[in-house]
Formats: C-alpha cells, structure tokens, sequence
C-alpha cells in the first residue's frame, strides 16, 4: 500500500483513545506475554531492551518507536538497565457510510493493524507530544480530553511524516537546532538548561558550549528572547490583559514578568503596546523601514526558522522613516489659492 492510502485512511478513521500509559521497568524485569487490547504505539524513552511483537524479535532503543494491531502478544525482557516507556492505546474505526474504495483499501491493508518500528528523524518533538498527553490524560475535566485526542492526531502526524522520511538521504538531527524547536515550542512551560539537557542526553556544559557557539546566545538568554517575542506579538494583536500574557509565555509572576520585558527591550509591556498603537495610526505614511544588528539578526533567523512573523516591533529607535512632504505641498496650495483669490477680488472677472 502507498503512503498516501495510508493517510486517506487515518483522515476517513474515527479514532478514539483507550488509554495512554507511562511504564516503568527495572534492570531484569520482564513483561511476558501481554496481548494489546487494541492497536497500540510504544515509544521508548528511556533504556534499551529486547521487544517480542507475536514472537518476532526487535532489538529496540532509547527514541524507537513500535506499533502492533489488536490482539498482538508483546514480550520485553533483556533489560539491563531501568526501562522507560509509554504505551498509546486506541481505537480506529471507519465510518458506516464510508465509500467502498477507502473500505477495500482497509480490508486489504490497514494502517492500524500494521506492524512496524522505527527510529524517528526528530525524536524530541514526539516526546513533547507523547508526555503532555499522558500529562492531561489522567485529567477529569473533557476539555482536558479533547486536546489529548488533538495532541494524538498531531502524534500520528509526526509519525507518519518520520515514517516517509526512513529510507531517504537524511542526518541526525542537529543538536542545536532540537533544542531551539523545543523551546519554540514549549516556551510556556518550565524549561532550564538542565532539563533540556536531560531530555537529550547530554550533559548540561556540552548542551551550552554548542548552543552558544552555534547561536551567540546562552541557552536562558534564547529562552527570554523567545518569550519576550511572543509576548509582543500578544501584546500586538490581541486584547489580551498583562497577566494573561505573562502567564501564557512562562511567567506567572506579572511583576518578574515586567522586569524582564523591560530589561530586554528597554520599555515596559504597556510602553510598548502604546508605541504599536501610535504607530498603527501611521499606516498611511510613508514605509517604515526595519533596522537589525547583526545579532538581532542571528536571533530572528532562529527564532522565524519555520514561519514568518506577521508584525514588527514598535520601539525607539528601530525605525527610519522617509519622510513625505505632505505638509509643505499643502501649505504651497493654500498659497496659491489666496493670489487666485486675491486676483479675482480685484476685477480680473473671475
């Protein structure tokens, strides 16, 4: 089957999550003959042991992902050091009224019964994934549920797109570059240098010498930068209060929050939104041309790897203006109104 049946098949599909389980196994523990209830992802975080899906052997590590219909039997042992990982189960079923093409396409080879593992290209964007998930599975609340089933199709997503990308030219995945998209993408949680360290396995001086060779910046000083930036594309296009904004990029404290603002930007959150404002009403002006140091450069270039920001920054001293000459031309018609007028009030038969 083609990758892209595979797709039409996870897009026709009404999932469902079963459960979503964090598992942990000590240096020679076993699990023995356990059959999945349902179709089932593994990722393994943590350690390295011998996996058995329906007693075929894979030999899985640290970042491997799995995957086996319902009803496989799964085997782990060989584990010599403490063994980590989540176990997703759920459910995929396709509709009644779903055309006889996408069904004959399920009854040949369905993607949901399928039996595979993989290394993943990138595998800190699924981990961030995988553990917000079982974070707010265990949450009572529906709105809690909704966002699992949403943070589960993304989970499929990256699967899928790292699935395409096994067998082509590819090379690990740049430190650097992995630590700048976790920040970018967990800003708003508690993120220390040791933490990231941990999460990538290396230690916390090697992660800060190749991230600040690399961007210029130490890693906590990226960090501000990033929530900085988000918090002024808040503060620009949205009503939301100071509070709300602070605690949305990692700050719960408004008046940390405050400081911080105004230390990197050298005006205070309420400064700078009054400044954007001002400048709105120019819009009919002529352009407004954008400024950068070279670092300021450096820094945009990492933190826009992905998109295009939608705003710009309103401060003193970022803009240079080419000023119109509006006024004098203005003040050249009134003055040639006046003779005009002057020479008809004269008897010229005006």
């Amino acid at each position: 089957m083609k990758d892209d049946d595979y797709l039409l098949l996870w897009h026709h599909a009404h999932i469902r999550l079963n459960d979503i389980r964090h598992q942990l196994i000590g240096v020679g523990g076993q699990l023995n003959a356990y059959r999945l209830p349902s179709p089932a992802f593994i990722y393994i975080v943590r350690g390295t042991a011998r996996f058995r899906l329906d007693g075929k052997e894979l030999q899985a590590d640290r970042f491997h992902i799995l995957h086996s219909g319902k009803g496989s039997l799964l085997d782990i042992d060989g584990i010599k050091e403490p063994l980590e990982y989540y176990l997703i189960l759920y459910k995929a079923s396709l509709p009644l009224l779903t055309a006889p093409f996408i069904r004959k396409l399920a009854d040949n080879d369905s993607p949901f019964h399928k039996q595979y593992e993989f290394a993943p290209h990138d595998p800190v964007a699924l981990l961030h994934l995988v553990k917000t998930m079982q974070q707010q599975w265990h949450e009572t609340h529906s709105l809690q549920r909704i966002h699992v089933k949403a943070l589960f199709y993304q989970f499929i997503y990256e699967v899928e797109q790292q699935l395409q990308m096994q067998g082509k030219q590819t090379v690990k995945p740049d430190l650097v570059e992995q630590v700048i998209r976790h920040i970018r993408e967990c800003y708003s949680t508690p993120i220390t240098l040791a933490s990231i360290a941990q999460l990538l396995n290396y230690s916390a001086p090697y992660v800060s010498k190749q991230f600040k060779n690399k961007t210029g910046y130490s890693l906590i000083d990226f960090l501000i930068l990033t929530r900085v930036d988000k918090a002024k594309e808040l503060l620009l296009h949205s009503e939301a209060s100071l509070q709300e904004i602070s605690s949305s990029v990692g700050y719960p404290d408004l008046s940390y929050f405050i400081r911080i603002f105004k230390k990197t930007t050298g005006v205070t959150p309420g400064s700078f939104k009054a400044r954007a404002g001002s400048s709105q009403q120019e819009a009919d002006r002529p352009t407004l041309m954008l400024r950068l140091s070279d670092a300021a450069r450096g820094f945009r270039r990492y933190i826009d790897m992905e998109h295009d920001k939608d705003y710009q920054y309103v401060e003193e001293g970022d803009f240079t203006m080419y000023k119109g000459t509006k006024a004098s031309m203005g003040a050249t018609v009134l003055l040639c109104l006046a003779l005009m007028l002057s020479a008809c009030s004269s008897g010229s038969g005006c």
